[in-house]
């Protein structure tokens, strides 16, 4: 790639890097409380002043880390690992590590909603998708019927989730192993995978996001081989099938999948339009996927709980509501879904289920008026365009900021029975400990308190580095 271009991909990373320290001092200088700093953030001279200091800083810190990074390439015949090495390492290590991490929390730990996902996959398609659902819980009762052991059961459920996503960053791994050439880059990504402990937990935790993020993560080398081939990869039938077919697992795995999908979708479009037909192609086929959960009998249908698709727009609108932004019969009409006073009672800008999951939250109400609100975000996003952005970075501020509005990282060293339902549904379902107490303890200790589990902001801009030194 033209130097020029690779200037411009590194001046951007160092921009984003630094536009994220900048606005995690602005949002969080004393926590949850510090919020009042993003919201009365002015975009003003120092503002940019500062980003472009500090992203000047960073750039040069990254053209040198990139000097030396970019040195050591070499070429597959005098490689130290050769490519089927490379996957083996990988899969073994990421298993064993994996393995670990359910044997010291045995038989696993889940999610409260997975467990209700698990229970009653057709009532709870509301919330998630229906064939995701099903899968999961009919997995779950083929093993346990197997096995009559709740504990295994769940255990090798865990097992074959790890087995699943082990095989997904092995393939990438290897991928990037094979487009690259680079030792450095592959050992730290085997590295990184296999000894990350938040990797270990999310490959192991029962719950519908390690899916998910599996297949975003699968689709990166496509997207890769699309641009770095300025489109014609489009052209490659075989290429075409599984990047639909990764594309379709998306709208079926995500309730709001396939928006996101439909951006991309149209993204590609709009940049290679000379592969027009190609595309419709590639569009048809993730829309025949996305209807196959439609045409199941009407006995498994249950419409999806429209919340599950526009939380950032509910957490704008509630923002609105709770600082009186709202027209007087905006207000009210917002009420038929939560009363006001309970919005400016629980709001919570970083975490939209404080709302939409409150005891007084009518979703029946908004499911059967979806057109009304979607009407009243648009209205208000001319007119409150800021706030709309503000709300959108606290809403995603796990993604991007450098600090934490909680202690810790979402971690799961549990199966989540609070909830009494489900623990009278799964009885005899507990963690217990099967390794000695010794082993136990240390290891427990050192998952708990010993360790670094990266946020997902870090993770976020360590793949994106990744991705600019492959650039280069």
């Amino acid at each position: 790639m033209k130097l020029n271009f690779k200037i411009c991909i590194n001046y951007l990373f160092s921009l984003l890097l630094a536009s994220s320290i900048i606005l995690t001092y602005y949002a969080l200088p004393k926590g949850l409380k510090g919020t009042k700093f993003l919201f009365n953030l002015k975009i003003n001279l120092v503002f940019f002043l500062s980003v472009f200091i500090l992203s000047l800083f960073i750039f040069i810190i990254l053209t040198y880390l990139l000097k030396i990074i970019t040195k050591y390439s070499f070429k597959e015949d005098d490689n130290l690992f050769n490519t089927k090495k490379v996957q083996i390492i990988s899969f073994i290590l990421i298993f064993i590590f994996g393995t670990i991490f359910l044997l010291v929390y045995y038989p696993g730990t889940a999610m409260v909603d997975t467990l209700y996902l698990i229970y009653d996959p057709v009532k709870y398609s509301r919330q998630y998708p229906l064939l995701y659902s099903l899968l999961f819980s009919n997995l779950f009762y083929t093993i346990n019927f197997i096995t009559n052991n709740m504990n295994l059961s769940f255990f090798l459920l865990g097992i074959l989730q790890l087995i699943y996503m082990d095989s997904v960053i092995t393939y990438v791994i290897s991928w990037v192993h094979k487009k690259f050439q680079n030792n450095n880059i592959t050992i730290f990504l085997i590295i990184y995978f296999s000894l990350n402990p938040i990797v270990s937990n999310y490959n192991t935790t029962i719950a519908r996001d390690s899916i998910s993020a599996s297949l975003f993560l699968l689709i990166i080398p496509f997207l890769y081989d699309i641009i770095s081939s300025s489109g014609k990869k489009l052209s490659d039938k075989i290429f075409l099938i599984k990047l639909s077919i990764i594309m379709g697992l998306i709208t079926i795995v995500r309730n709001n999948g396939i928006f996101t999908i439909t951006i991309l979708v149209f993204a590609i479009i709009i940049i290679y339009k000379k592969y027009f037909k190609t595309i419709i192609k590639l569009a048809l086929i993730v829309t025949i996927i996305f209807m196959i959960p439609r045409l199941l009998p009407s006995s498994y249908k249950s419409e999806p709980l429209f919340q599950e698709s526009v939380g950032v727009p509910i957490q704008q609108l509630a923002f609105l509501a709770k600082y009186n932004k709202l027209d007087d019969s905006d207000l009210k009409e917002i009420s038929k879904v939560i009363p006001s006073e309970v919005i400016k009672e629980v709001y919570n800008p970083f975490f939209v289920d404080n709302i939409k999951w409150h005891g007084y939250f009518d979703r029946k109400y908004l499911n059967k008026n979806k057109n009304t609100y979607i009407k009243m975000w648009n209205k208000y996003l001319f007119k409150y365009p800021s706030d709309y952005v503000k709300i959108l970075l606290l809403n995603s501020f796990d993604l991007w900021g450098f600090d934490k509005f909680y202690q810790k990282q979402s971690v799961f060293f549990e199966i989540d029975l609070t909830d009494e339902v489900i623990s009278r549904r799964f009885g005899g379902l507990e963690n217990i400990r099967i390794l000695p107490d010794g082993l136990y303890k240390e290891l427990n200790n050192f998952y708990r308190s010993k360790t670094i589990f990266f946020s997902s902001s870090v993770c976020f801009f360590i793949s994106l580095f990744l991705g600019v030194v492959m650039i280069n």
